[in-house]
């Protein structure tokens, strides 16, 4: 392997401080599984860089390269990594290269799939992202990357858990109570008084008679 580990390492911690992980070997299938469960960690290991080795950078090798960097880029010597392939017994690598390598190194065969993870500290692993469908069976390009010999570098940095972000809270919708008006009764309507109809006649009474007005007022 003829690799320029320590510029491919300073691109990837510039790249991922941008946001993105340097991956340009998505094209080759290889896929990075995110974790699933943080299990209350303030750390994880996150893949900053997959690159696939040009013909002359691999020069005919068939393997999976990886680093293991903390927060400032710089490598993690001794901490531990695992590659799972099917049903196959795991497979553990220490970086323990020098710093002009790759940090470790897995051989990878035409019939296999391998996944890498970081597996470190060794007494309470930090949750981990894989990067998964690695294999060296694609087709043949440049000299040194033929059927059967292709190979990737991956890199990891321990990096701080994001604070969760809290789900917005939606307000119950609350449908107000219809509301009754007050029934009133109508006050009743009195009857009409009955028309009593027209005065009765006036009747002129008759003039008393002398004898009768001295009877009634005596005489004067």
């Amino acid at each position: 392997m003829a690799i320029d580990v320590p510029s491919y390492n300073r691109q990837f911690v510039e790249t991922i401080q941008a946001g993105q992980p340097f991956n340009d070997a998505a094209n080759y299938g290889v896929q990075v599984q995110a974790v699933a469960n943080f299990r209350g960690a303030r750390q994880y290991w996150r893949v900053v860089g997959i690159h696939h080795l040009t013909g002359d950078e691999n020069k005919g090798n068939h393997h999976i390269y990886c680093d293991v960097i903390d927060e400032n880029g710089q490598r993690m010597n001794n901490s531990r990594l695992v590659l799972k392939q099917g049903t196959s017994a795991p497979l553990y690598a220490v970086v323990d290269k020098p710093p002009n390598e790759a940090g470790t190194n897995f051989p990878m065969w035409s019939n296999t799939r391998g996944a890498v993870a970081v597996v470190w500290p060794a007494d309470n692993p930090l949750p981990s992202e894989e990067v998964g469908v690695l294999r060296s069976d694609h087709a043949d390009e440049d000299p040194g990357n033929t059927w059967g010999h292709h190979s990737f570098y991956v890199v990891f940095q321990r990096t701080a858990v994001a604070p969760a972000t809290p789900e917005p809270v939606t307000p119950p919708v609350t449908t107000p109570e219809p509301v009754t008006p007050p029934t009133t009764t109508p006050e009743p309507t009195p009857d009409p008084a009955p028309d009593p109809g027209p005065p009765p006649p006036l009747v002129d009474a008759p003039s008393a008679t002398l004898e009768e007005t001295i009877a009634a007022e005596g005489q004067p």
